[in-house]
């Protein structure tokens, strides 16, 4: 795991955040990802204090896997996480109270870094 600080401009962490609890920038791999319309390779920045609102996209973490959702709010801590086909998983009250799934922050900008040259 490596952790270093990157610069992005303001816009792109969203309109909310908190010295204690700050945005951060993951790389996306393959996966389900490229299927949202983010190339493999590029940096989904991540803040954890910007509210979630219906069909948001939010990084999740969820039966021991990290994933970017749309995310639907069924009722007080329960969700369903929409996949890139469009099918739906139910997330329950339970499992949110058990920390099987944590929403860790809305999704506010991907960026792709393009490798030039010969």
């Amino acid at each position: 795991e490596r952790r270093s600080r990157i610069g992005v401009p303001k816009a792109d962490i969203g309109r909310n955040f908190s010295a204690s609890n700050l945005p951060f920038a993951v790389k996306l791999y393959g996966g389900n990802n490229k299927t949202f319309g983010y190339p493999e390779g590029s940096r989904a920045v991540i803040n954890p204090e910007e509210a979630v609102k219906n069909f948001d996209i939010v990084l999740v973490f969820y039966k021991g896997e990290l994933a970017l959702k749309k995310i639907m709010n069924k009722d007080e801590n329960e969700w369903d996480l929409v996949s890139y086909d469009g099918s739906k998983v139910h997330v329950s009250a339970d499992e949110v109270v058990s920390g099987e799934f944590k929403m860790l922050g809305k999704l506010t900008s991907v960026t792709l870094t393009l490798n030039h040259g010969f």
